[in-house]
């Protein structure tokens, strides 16, 4: 079914839990990092702007209006300089004392979305759903919820896509991969059809050609893989449900995730539990965030 914030709120009123990809995974990666993040909310008082992730999330909004302007490209580029002006990434100083060349910048933004809107101009696909949320019970009590980019009616069938900016875009990781084969569950269940999946990629490099950057690959999968999927779902969903119920978070002691130390690393490493209380009052605050409201257009 299709769920706005009001039909989660409902859900979450009546005792369902919602969950999707991307609180499940920070579960998976460590369970005290869950708590920490989920639970309690905390981000570091310290934490500096995420110029990639707020770049991924300017040129999702500028694709998502495009679609729904009828590829208007000039008002899609402003939407994307709009929100991502306050994120632009800061030159760093070299060991010369010179500014160095930043990638995450306004005018590499507006270049690959325009090369992105020449090479899907001419596609000719039926735009069926552009930017829906769809939540689904994969099992007793436990709904997957996520966020569809965009689903088109094709020849072969409903096409479901994934839009990513990345830097990792040479081998990106298709089969086995949850995050789709969430989407593919989701799909089949509002629309009661086959689907596939095609991951639609935004590669950030300023050195390779557009056609590695600027891509789509098909995937799908299997019933036996979905069905794979759908157990370790609700394994992991159960998981989570059995901390919450002890409220004992074990820790993964997998402290560099992505090559960088983990936020919470200072309140795992505390000799005493008065100095893990001092340091949850100074160093973090309370930021919740929630991976199914709507992104405001600035």
């Amino acid at each position: 079914m299709k769920a706005n914030e009001s039909v989660l709120q409902t859900l979450r009123e009546q005792g369902v839990i919602v969950r999707d990809w991307s609180i499940l995974s920070t579960f998976i990666w460590c369970p005290r990092g869950f708590k920490y993040r989920h639970h309690l909310g905390l981000i570091r008082a310290d934490a500096e702007i995420a110029s990639a992730i707020e770049f991924g999330s300017g040129c999702h909004l500028a694709i998502q209006n495009w679609y729904a302007s009828n590829k208007d490209d000039a008002s899609s580029l402003k939407i994307f300089v709009n929100y991502f002006r306050p994120f632009e990434e800061q030159p760093k100083i070299g060991k010369r004392g010179l500014p160095l060349a930043t990638t995450y910048s306004l005018i590499f933004g507006c270049s690959l979305l325009s090369a992105y809107f020449d090479k899907w101009r001419a596609d000719s696909s039926k735009l069926i759903e552009n930017e829906i949320t769809v939540a689904e019970e994969v099992s007793d009590g436990h709904f997957l919820c996520g966020k569809i980019d965009r689903m088109f009616e094709r020849p072969q069938g409903i096409v479901y896509h994934d839009t990513k900016t990345t830097k990792y875009y040479k081998d990106y990781l298709l089969n086995p991969n949850p995050q789709f084969m969430g989407y593919k569950f989701l799909c089949q269940k509002l629309t009661g059809q086959n689907v596939q999946g095609e991951l639609d990629m935004l590669g950030v490099s300023k050195s390779d050609s557009i056609d590695n950057l600027i891509r789509r690959e098909p995937f799908d999968y299997s019933d036996h893989q979905m069905n794979e999927w759908r157990k370790s779902f609700v394994m992991w969903s159960g998981l989570v449900d059995k901390c919450e119920q002890s409220d004992n978070w074990p820790q993964s002691w997998n402290c560099k995730p992505y090559f960088r130390d983990c936020a919470y690393l200072p309140l795992c490493t505390v000799p005493v539990g008065t100095a893990h209380d001092k340091l949850l009052a100074t160093m973090y605050v309370e930021k919740r965030w929630d991976p199914f409201s709507k992104q405001e257009e600035v």
